[in-house]
């Protein structure tokens, strides 16, 4: 019964679905980050939009300058699945918006 249950979590990590799997995101953002990132990280994973393990990028370049706190909030929600790379998940006759 050991064996199997090795077997079974080696094969959970090496597809990320293991409970206790350390999760990685990249960011990427223009200048340095700030109080603000922290909380548009919080309200993307709140959204689902990254995995429970694994790895995932974030693009804050993507954010329009300029925007007060309340607007680029609701930018983040609205475009969450596009500054998550969640594009590259959908099929080809799917395109996202630039």
């Amino acid at each position: 019964m050991k064996s199997i249950d090795g077997r079974l979590s080696k094969l959970e990590h090496r597809f990320g679905i293991a409970s206790n799997a350390t999760r990685y995101l990249v960011i990427l953002i223009e200048g340095g980050a700030g109080p603000a990132q922290d909380a548009y990280l919080e309200i993307l994973d709140e959204a689902g939009f990254f995995p429970a393990t694994g790895s995932y990028m974030v693009d804050f370049t993507l954010t329009p300058r300029g925007l007060n706190a309340k607007d680029a909030e609701k930018f983040v929600r609205e475009n969450g699945a596009r500054i998550c790379g969640s594009c590259r998940l959908r099929g080809p006759e799917e395109q996202c918006e630039a």
